[in-house]
């Protein structure tokens, strides 16, 4: 499953972070009213940043992309999905 979020914009990592974890929360609600199988899917999301927009984007570090990131998906991914893959640029 991959929802789409995103990244254009000057929207701020706080505004990433609740927007991920409301998306998120939607897609396990209809993944789960269709049956879906959550032991058996893989989920391709989002990091949590700044906006591509965002004049602050460059002074977010690592960690907190990270942090973030890692805080969002623990709120809103379900614990039987078992796996969470990123893509590799972006």
């Amino acid at each position: 499953m991959e929802p789409e979020i995103l990244s254009d914009g000057n929207h701020s990592i706080d505004h990433c972070q609740k927007v991920t974890e409301r998306v998120n929360r939607a897609v396990f609600a209809a993944l789960g009213e269709n049956n879906v199988f959550f032991e058996g899917m893989l989920l391709k999301p989002n990091m949590v940043t700044p906006g591509s927009l965002n004049a602050e984007r460059s002074t977010v570090s690592c960690e907190e992309i990270a942090f973030r990131t890692v805080t969002a998906m623990s709120r809103s991914v379900l614990p039987s999905c078992v796996g969470i893959v990123f893509l590799s640029g972006g």
